[in-house]
């Protein structure tokens, strides 16, 4: 559950940048912050993160302009939504639940999208000018997208830790030391005899 959530806030951090919640979590893979499995380890090479990182640059200098697009347009939403869903699996496939991390940055990027549109244009009527608004934005974006990869890497410590101590639980040594009664063979053979002589007398 933990990790659908952090997946959904990778995608609402893509729905508000959508380049830069991207860059964040390829960046992350590549550095070995973020261990993910399957197609999502494709971002984590150098030359990938190196591209989104300057993509995510010259996202944010262009949010500055109000000449840019209006990002509910099919294009812009299309782009939120499909760095929404790499995200969200880049994430989820760090747990092994790809799929569903990916449905659920899909999910954050169109709510981070229409969210955040909204917000912005409040906060362009309360503080006058669209340039505060725009940083506001980013700095939500990047913290966003920080708190879910540093969350992540929490958890799989977390969960690394608690099978360490599974494991020193069931150790040999711990079997070893509860004393094993061994079978008293004397007795035994003492048993058998007792019953062979008694059927003896019994067939005489």
């Amino acid at each position: 559950m933990t990790i659908y959530l952090l997946a959904l806030l990778i995608g609402i951090a893509a729905g508000l940048r959508a380049f830069a919640a991207l860059a964040a979590v390829s960046v992350a893979t590549c550095a070995g912050w973020l261990v993910p499995g399957g197609w999502p380890l494709l971002i984590g090479t150098h030359w990938v993160a190196g591209i989104l990182t300057l993509l995510a640059i010259a996202e944010m200098l262009g949010g500055k302009y109000a000449a840019m697009p209006d990002r509910r347009s099919p294009l812009s939403l299309g782009i939120r939504m499909a760095c929404g869903v790499i995200a969200g699996a880049t994430i989820g496939s760090a747990a092994h639940m790809l799929a569903g991390g990916g449905l659920a940055g899909l999910a954050g990027a169109v709510a981070g999208t229409l969210a955040g549109s909204g917000v912005r244009a409040w906060l362009i009527r309360r503080l006058g000018r669209p340039l505060p608004a725009a940083l506001v934005e980013d700095c939500a974006a990047i913290a966003m997208a920080v708190v879910a990869i540093l969350s992540v890497q929490i958890d799989r410590q977390t969960r690394k830790l608690s099978e360490i101590g599974i494991s020193a639980c069931l150790r040999p040594s711990d079997f070893q030391s509860f004393p094993v009664k061994k079978p008293d063979l004397r007795s035994n053979s003492a048993m058998i005899r007792l019953g062979t002589h008694c059927s003896t007398r019994t067939g005489s």
